[in-house]
């Protein structure tokens, strides 16, 4: 092909493109224009969301009126209680500390600083698992 078609080719296809572009200017300048045509193109979009995502529910809802309390808030698991000899206490889960093994010294928890010069641990007694 000669280039003189070429160039006619691409320069008829960058006219077909500004003429799209344009066209797509005015139809958004319309709907930015108009709050009912807006309003209309929101509420399709939504519908086809809800169309293409919507599932059953998987869960009930279900009203009950039983009392809650405090204790039902705080997780049944295995603690370690830290009390220092300034007053300080604080709970740790036991799941924060590795096992040790072969005569090993235990985690070094129970060390404080010059700040708190001694601490007491107590840690929970293991139940057997039937």
């Amino acid at each position: 092909m000669q280039l003189q078609r070429l160039t006619g080719l691409e320069r008829q296809k960058i006219l077909d493109e500004l003429a799209e572009l344009r066209a797509t200017i005015e139809r958004l300048r319309a709907i930015l224009g108009s709050e009912a045509l807006l309003m209309e193109i929101v509420v399709r979009e939504l519908r086809e969301t809800r169309e293409r995502y919507a599932n059953p529910r998987r869960t009930d809802i279900v009203d009950e009126s039983g009392e809650l309390t405090v204790e039902d808030l705080i997780a049944d698991e295995d603690m370690v209680i830290t009390a220092s000899g300034t007053g300080y206490i604080k709970r740790t889960s036991l799941s924060t500390y590795r096992n040790q093994r072969r005569g090993g010294k235990g985690r070094s928890a129970c060390r404080f600083g010059r700040r708190m010069p001694s601490a007491t641990c107590s840690w929970p007694r293991r139940t057997p698992t039937s």
